[in-house]
């Protein structure tokens, strides 16, 4: 690897985005991912709230997944066809996002690569694993191990 300023390791939705967030403040990162590639199966969130969309929209995906997403501004939540809780969630004064978009973590993350894919001082690097780190007061190093086929 060459120098460079961040290393992020893993690239879930959390690292996707702090590496576009480096990006506009004109931050080199890399990503790297031990998986060959990302595994678009099921979802570990199905709900993105409206502070999250904020986030988001700064890294320019926001529009897209309210409009692939459902809005919601009532929950309910039903045990055999009986309707347990309800709750109401307020608009916000001048917010521009719904409160909740149901959308499944799996089509965040595909925005969010899609996006990586066009930022110059952004890259993912799958089938890297990090495997060892050293530090002195003036560098940290990373060692990874290329190609590891983990899955």
């Amino acid at each position: 690897m060459t120098d460079t300023q961040i290393v992020i390791v893993g690239a879930g939705p959390v690292a996707m985005t702090a590496g576009l967030l480096l990006a506009r403040f004109g931050i080199e990162s890399i990503l790297l991912e031990a998986v060959p590639r990302r595994r678009p199966i099921g979802s570990r969130s199905l709900c993105t709230q409206r502070d999250v969309l904020d986030v988001l929209e700064r890294i320019g995906i926001g529009e897209q997944l309210v409009a692939e997403g459902v809005t919601w501004k009532l929950g309910r939540t039903y045990y055999r066809q009986r309707e347990l809780f309800r709750i109401t969630f307020p608009e916000s004064g001048q917010a521009h996002y719904p409160p909740f978009v149901n959308i499944g973590q799996d089509r965040i993350e595909n925005w969010l690569e899609r996006r990586i894919a066009s930022e110059a001082l952004t890259e993912i690097r799958y089938r890297h694993e990090m495997v060892g780190i050293a530090s002195n007061t003036d560098q940290v190093a990373v060692t990874v191990s290329k190609e590891t086929g983990a899955e």
